[in-house]
């Protein structure tokens, strides 16, 4: 069974492997990101049934864009290569939060 560390280090993996070569250029911020979106997806798994309509979607929505933002203030890192290591690591993160909560 899989824990909380493994999503993390899977979904690490899937953003180096979407990223390349330009993995090195940006790994000491997108490690951070990637824990700070598996640890805020963890939350607002667990709290979803008592968000109003619309705030689940919100929450996941802004917690992403940062993702984004972070990733893309690196010259070598488009809006669209983060955009597709976000993907990659959030599908990872959000099917191994909602299979542990």
């Amino acid at each position: 069974m899989s824990d909380i560390f493994d999503v993390k280090d899977r979904a690490i993996a899937a953003a180096k492997a979407s990223l390349g070569t330009n993995w090195n250029t940006v790994a000491k911020s997108a490690v951070p990101q990637i824990e700070a979106l598996l640890q805020l997806t963890w939350e607002i798994e667990k709290g979803k049934g008592s968000f109003r309509s619309g705030e689940y979607e919100s929450l996941l929505a802004t917690q992403k864009s940062t993702f984004v933002a972070v990733l893309a203030t690196y010259e070598a890192i488009t809006e669209e290569i983060a955009w597709q290591a976000l993907n990659a690591a959030f599908s990872v993160i959000l099917n191994g939060v909602r299979k542990l909560v």
